[in-house]
């Protein structure tokens, strides 16, 4: 399976590599046509695309949405219990319609990942967090449907292009538009090009779990998912016998151990440097400008999708990075801040399609912030600022 899918992601990572030099492309030359002001203005209102498979699977999931708004009864259920126990105790079985159509969602995307590691389930594994997502739409009053969402995207990109070619020579149009219809093109295949990719996650994680349960069933685990924590090379000295079954059992624990110490830890910015403490007394941090516009709120950190359930209504939405599966959480926030990622990243692209201030790569965010703590982002300069 790993085989397959570096044979299927080599040539498609020329997809990422083609979208980054087509926005640089793009930009320079739109900065030589307006002006760098104008340009930074104008660019991600031109970038902006509805066409991507991450939007037609939020549609989707804004269809479950409203399904279930229609039945009070599922409206009450999904209110007065945790997600992870409506699916355990198989309460959707009253509401057949929701039912139905969910299950069909799950084997449509339910390879989506809602972490970029192997070891964390899909959306089909842990389907819980699918409907944690549609709590959260259900839950945010939509002034809007996804369709005319879509249609105010597209009236301000042909806005924003007549704007623009309004100031170019007609000899140059053709130019412009060729460079700006492959940003798009190329925009909507990286994001199609990530759902195929993790499709491979499913037979990975099934496989693998096969190892882990033969390891369980000889008492090197309790949880066959552990196995995650045993490289290849170890699993082959076991089997040659070149490794005791208490030895491989310590090398499991102690790389779980590690695991889950590194996974509170912020990596370091230089892999050079000592790593350095956040400022706690910070006005300002800088990051990328992702998407335009300024908005300030309460910061509300997500480490997870444990913590989809308890996001506030209007909060800034700060995270190490975000992925397509935490994208109906940008139905709840007012803006945007991660600690990697760029212009081109998950959360940048959908920022822009909702119109959603945000900054990424900002150093130190997660250490420097805290829940609660009120903060003005302007995206558009690439500024979070620390409101007292």
């Amino acid at each position: 399976m790993a085989e397959l899918g570096t044979n299927y992601f080599r040539p498609n990572i020329a997809i990422s590599i083609t979208q980054a030099l087509l926005y640089k492309m793009f930009l320079y030359f739109i900065t030589l046509a307006v002006g760098e002001r104008e340009a930074k203005r104008l660019f991600p209102l031109l970038i902006a695309t509805p066409e991507t498979k991450t939007n037609l699977v939020n549609t989707e999931l804004y269809g479950l949405a409203q399904l279930a708004k229609k039945d009070k009864a599922l409206l009450k259920l999904l209110s007065k219990h945790p997600s992870k126990d409506i699916i355990r105790k198989q309460c959707l079985k009253k509401f057949p319609a929701f039912e139905t159509a969910f299950h069909t969602f799950l084997k449509m995307h339910g390879h989506r990942e809602t972490d970029f590691d192997y070891y964390i389930p899909t959306w089909v594994e842990a389907p819980w967090v699918v409907l944690d997502n549609i709590k959260l739409i259900i839950d945010t009053p939509q002034t809007k449907t996804p369709v005319e969402k879509e249609y105010d995207i597209k009236i301000a990109n042909q806005e924003a292009q007549a704007q623009l070619f309004a100031k170019l020579p007609k000899d140059l149009h053709f130019f412009y538009h060729e460079i700006l219809r492959l940003v798009r093109v190329y925009t909507s295949l990286d994001d199609i090009e990530h759902y195929q990719t993790t499709r491979l996650t499913l037979p990975v994680r099934k496989g693998t779990l096969a190892m882990g349960k033969l390891l369980k069933k000889a008492g090197i685990v309790k949880d066959p998912y552990d196995v995650f924590f045993c490289h290849m090379a170890s699993l082959q000295q076991f089997v040659e016998g070149k490794l005791t079954k208490a030895e491989l059992k310590k090398k499991i624990a102690a790389e779980k151990t590690a695991y889950l110490k590194n996974k509170e830890r912020t990596p370091v910015w230089d892999l050079q440097a000592k790593e350095e403490a956040a400022s706690s007394s910070a006005v300002q941090m800088h990051g990328l400008a992702g998407s335009p516009g300024v908005a300030e709120g309460k910061v509300f950190i997500v480490h997870s999708t444990e913590d989809f359930s308890k996001f506030p209504k209007n909060a800034v939405l700060v995270a190490r990075t975000t992925n397509p599966a935490w994208t109906p959480l940008f139905y709840n926030a007012c803006a945007l801040i991660t600690e990697s990622g760029g212009p081109l990243s998950h959360g940048a692209v959908t920022a822009r399609e909702m119109k959603l201030p945000a900054v990424m790569s900002v150093r130190n965010v997660l250490k420097t912030l805290k829940n609660g703590q009120r903060v003005r982002v302007n995206g558009s300069k690439g500024v979070v600022e620390i409101l007292k």
